[in-house]
């Protein structure tokens, strides 16, 4: 029997802290030497045609360094650390915990810090918060634990992709949403704008674009340049979109400037972008629910 994904977290720890840093087939591989898995186990499959265990496997690694709920951690709150496509390093926080007595009530700790440490409900409101979930709310809350792995694997992608490559995914987003996008500039030689985008086929109205593939957060002074740039272009439209996130001050900046209408498109939104346009994404999995058509047995025959 496969094991669940959490089963596999603990032995998976472990394998990290052994080897220090390590990519995800290797995990995969002693995944199934850890298990012995035979041959009926190997070949298992979800309806989306992945093998099982690689599917578990990959599920484990998201709740160590993917979710959200671990994405935005201290790196002193994480034992595992994501470090490039597919690569994984322990942390010291995970070196403490391997070295404990306990590490496997160590792990579970944690574990149980991260996911399962929720404050216990009021006496006024326990009735409502406690009732059962209805399958309908189950599958949403999964849907959104799917959605906000995907985004976070989304942007681990982009990452590792070369600035260039960050904006064409931009021209291409655009284009899928229904603009024109009239050219890219050249690294930057436009004064800092990256693309222009056309909202009529003449081009006769025009966006200016920068697309910046940031690991730190995008300050003030960087939409100001971006607004200085297209300051003397003939439009009052600009659109900002980064990996990273955006400072409240830039935020209040962008909101505020009176001569023109600044977007800001921060990591999260661009991903809730792709994911909707389905750009860099594919439909892996179809699921019907049915209903009874009130209108057909309404009917008297």
């Amino acid at each position: 029997m496969i094991p669940s994904y959490k089963e596999m977290m603990f032995p998976i720890l472990r394998f990290i802290g052994k080897r220090g840093s390590i990519d995800s087939k290797e995990v995969c591989k002693f995944v199934v030497e850890y298990y012995k898995f035979n041959d009926d186990e190997l070949s298992q499959r979800i309806p989306s045609g992945m093998l099982l265990y690689v599917n578990r496997t990959g599920w484990a690694l998201s709740y160590f360094a993917g979710n959200k709920e671990v994405v935005n951690l201290p790196g002193a709150k994480n034992p595992v650390k994501k470090t490039g496509r597919g690569v994984y390093e322990i942390t010291d926080l995970g070196k403490q915990i391997l070295k404990s007595k306990d590490a496997q009530a160590k792990f579970e700790a944690w574990y149980d810090e991260i996911y399962k440490n929720k404050s216990a409900p009021s006496a006024e409101i326990s009735q409502t918060a406690t009732q059962e979930k209805t399958p309908i709310d189950v599958i949403a809350e999964t849907a959104d634990e799917l959605a906000q792995n995907l985004k976070s694997q989304i942007l681990d992608e982009i990452s590792q992709k070369k600035p260039s490559f960050f904006e064409y995914l931009v021209a291409r987003l655009l284009e899928k949403m229904g603009y024109r996008v009239g050219r890219l500039t050249k690294s930057g030689a436009d004064g800092g704008i990256d693309g222009i985008i056309d909202e009529d086929e003449l081009g006769l109205s025009q966006i200016y674009v920068q697309a910046k593939s940031w690991q730190g957060t995008v300050s003030r002074p960087e939409i100001q340049k971006f607004v200085g740039a297209i300051s003397d272009k003939q439009t009052k439209k600009g659109v900002f979109i980064t990996t990273s996130k955006f400072s409240k001050d830039a935020e209040r900046y962008a909101a505020n400037v009176q001569s023109h209408t600044v977007v800001l498109i921060d990591g999260e939104r661009l991903a809730e972008l792709m994911i909707k346009y389905k750009l860099g994404v594919q439909v892996q999995q179809n699921i019907e629910i049915f209903d009874i058509d009130g209108d057909f047995f309404g009917d008297e025959i």
